[in-house]
């Protein structure tokens, strides 16, 4: 999907774009992936686990996501040191999973970059949802 007024995102990349979002703000990176897939994803392909801030609040926070993709789910969470993130992939093949391993953010930001980005060029609403937070962001 084209537009008249290319941003530098289209140029750079959806993951190179998602790896800078990263490392301007981790510490609110999950929050602010989980609301771009939202607007990006079928819902039937995005889970997204909140948690409480503190018992019996109604506030609460994004601790993950997992993201289904054919037969791949990616997987981002907040470690059990409750801060850095932990991603991962699984490999599941008529509802078995057959691989899970764990990936380094980096390649875990290219694959599901790259996917958010296959999914915008067939989708006008996963495009301008994608431009919105990446112009939002600066990028």
């Amino acid at each position: 999907m084209t537009t008249e007024t290319d941003g530098s995102w289209e140029k750079l990349g959806v993951a190179a774009a998602l790896a800078k979002t990263y490392a301007a703000d981790q510490r609110d990176f999950l929050p602010l992936l989980a609301g771009l897939l939202e607007e990006t994803i079928p819902l039937d392909q995005l889970v997204i686990q909140r948690k409480p801030i503190r018992l019996f609040s109604s506030e609460k926070k994004i601790v993950s996501l997992e993201l289904t993709l054919d037969e791949d789910i990616y997987v981002l969470a907040i470690g059990s040191d409750g801060h850095r993130l932990e991603a991962s992939h699984r490999k599941v093949v008529r509802g078995i999973t057959l691989k899970t391993e764990p990936l380094p953010l980096p390649s875990w930001l290219n694959l599901v970059g790259d996917q958010i980005q296959k999914i915008a060029d067939r989708n006008e609403h996963a495009y301008s949802a994608l431009q919105n937070f990446l112009e939002f962001k600066n990028l």
